[in-house]
């Protein structure tokens, strides 16, 4: 056997392998095949067989006991190798078959005919073949009955390969679901119609300090609240079946430990198919850190209630704070999905390979994409060529936990085929393990701005060309900070060494004749008294000593 039949043989043995068949029970549907191929051929021996690196095992066998045999040419581990019906009329008057054991010994095989078993990808795997002690010939309609009952041969083996492949992914995405369920930044939780725990994720049993097994199907949720708090939950779960939701209600829960927990919970009803109300499920928000603030206040309005006169305004201006600030955190958590989606910049979720997880109205207005196109599509192919090597290393160095965030002014290509500028912020989300997990992304178009800002730039290299072609210099002085400023033609006609900078205005008197400096120094105060303008041809000593 050369090197490219190894290699082809290796191949066909690994597809065997990946069909995993070998030395597998028995199969209804595969012994129904070679029943009906021993029927109409009218033989007594059928068989569906996978050739194997040294064997020839049995998959279905009709009218034979023995499980395999010894892998030797002539018969199955020849038919496998065409592309047609394999026919011996007489074993012992063939060439191809004369030396095979089965021919050659008791058994006596004298007619042999097989279709080869081929997959998709044209890997031969064995045969389904017919057998009988007598010589026999075959027709072109028996040869066409034989390849249609070893292509539903196959087509059983690739139902099996297609199931087996079904439930690994099934089973991946299960799992993706559930590291996506149990490490959410919010409790979830299931009871039955009863009010017990009957599902919850390792966010919220983090939160309660509890194991798994101590609640699933032993604790009602009620129980886990304070009792006020159970009064709460009585009254508006009473009416979740009627109602279909309930949406943010505080409760306060006791941890493991004694300790209590606020937290604002959301809950939907589920129903059976006759409409009858099953269960509820729960989406539970730790508000400890704004209740700790209500506290905070009722406790400084205690202790301010003996200075209420002399702190009236103070008291009010305070509450007035507090209270915007509870109503923006009360407002914040009712309302986040709304903050994405309506937020007056772009914001999005984005894998760490660059593709669009989720994006929000305001992203898919900006770049003319829809939310569909753009979900298909990563940030890559729409950034431009000179910026996505630096954003490309930004994202690499949060990656890295180098830098925390990133802030990048970049182009971004349009729908419609045009560039625009946009101000970029991103920060990287982490689950419990310190993983990444995706990008937060915040675009803000900036693109008439960062014309603007070209356009001045441009303005201003223009002015500073037009002044040195006229030999026109400029000077501003700030009358409150005492500061000179000069262009850079105004040192130039006067020979002043930019790097000592810019003279005081006293400094700058004395730079011309006194004569014209004092009267530089009338008309400036002039000037800055009355409003109106002044123009004064003076004399000026450069560094050089010369008059200019």
């Amino acid at each position: 056997m050369n090197a490219t039949s190894s290699t082809l043989e290796a191949q066909r043995l690994a597809a065997i392998q990946r069909y995993q068949i070998l030395d597998t029970p028995p199969d209804g549907a595969f012994d129904r095949v070679t029943a009906i191929a021993a029927r109409l051929f009218q033989v007594p021996i059928a068989l569906v067989t996978i050739v194997d690196h040294d064997r020839i095992w049995f998959k279905s066998r009709y009218g034979l006991d023995i499980p395999q045999i010894k892998r030797e040419p002539g018969l199955c581990a020849s038919a496998m190798l065409q592309d047609e019906v394999y026919a011996i009329t007489d074993a012992l008057r063939d060439p191809r078959t004369l030396t095979n054991s089965l021919v050659r010994g008791e058994f006596g095989l004298r007619f042999y005919a097989a279709a080869p078993l081929i997959t998709q990808e044209g890997y031969r795997l064995g045969t389904l073949c017919v057998i009988d002690q007598k010589p026999r010939s075959i027709t072109p309609d028996e040869k066409q009955t034989l390849q249609d009952l070893a292509a539903i041969v196959m087509d059983q083996m690739e139902l099996r390969l297609a199931a087996r492949q079904l439930v690994d992914t099934t089973a991946s995405q299960r799992t993706a679901i559930n590291d996506l369920y149990n490490h959410a930044p919010c409790g979830y939780h299931a009871l039955d119609s009863d009010g017990i725990v009957i599902d919850i994720n390792d966010t919220e049993l983090g939160w309660l300090g509890y194991d798994r097994q101590s609640l699933l199907g032993k604790r009602r949720f009620i129980d886990l609240l304070t009792p006020e708090s159970q009064t709460t939950f009585a009254s508006r779960f009473a009416q979740l079946p009627q109602q279909r939701r309930i949406e943010n209600f505080e409760l306060e829960l006791v941890r493991a430990d004694g300790s209590t927990l606020w937290v604002l919970m959301n809950a939907i009803a589920d129903y059976d198919d006759q409409g009858n109300y099953v269960k509820s499920r729960s989406t539970v928000h730790n508000i400890c850190d704004r209740k700790r603030t209500e506290l905070e206040l009722r406790q400084l309005n205690q202790s301010l209630e003996a200075k209420v006169t002399e702190r009236t305004l103070q008291l009010a201006e305070r509450n007035a704070e507090l209270e915007a600030s509870n109503q923006a955190l009360h407002l914040s958590i009712r309302h986040f999905r709304n903050a994405f989606d309506y937020a007056g910049i772009g914001m999005a979720l984005v894998s760490l390979d660059g593709q669009w997880l989720e994006v929000n109205r305001a992203l898919c207005e900006m770049t003319g994409y829809s939310e569909a196109d753009l979900l298909t599509m990563d940030f890559q192919s729409i950034t431009h060529p000179d910026d996505l090597e630096s954003d490309l290393d930004l994202v690499q160095q949060l990656i890295n936990q180098e830098i925390g965030h990133y802030h990048l002014e970049k182009r971004y290509r349009h729908q419609q085929g045009h560039w625009f500028w946009a101000q970029l912020s991103v920060s990287l989300v982490h689950n419990q393990q310190q993983q990444p997990l995706y990008f937060v992304a915040q675009i803000q178009d900036i693109h008439d701005h960062k014309q603007a800002d070209i356009a001045l730039q441009k303005s201003q290299a223009m002015l500073l060309e037009a002044q040195a072609v006229g030999h026109i210099g400029n000077w501003e002085y700030d009358v409150l900070s005492n500061k000179i400023t000069w262009s850079a033609e105004k040192f130039r006609i006067l020979g002043r060494d930019p790097a000592l900078g810019e003279p005081t205005f006293d400094e700058l008197l004395h730079v011309h004749h006194p004569e014209d400096g004092e009267r530089l120094r009338q008309a400036v105060h002039q000037s800055l008294t009355t409003g109106q303008p002044y123009n004064l041809r003076l004399k000026t000593t450069r560094s050089d000593g010369s008059i200019a």
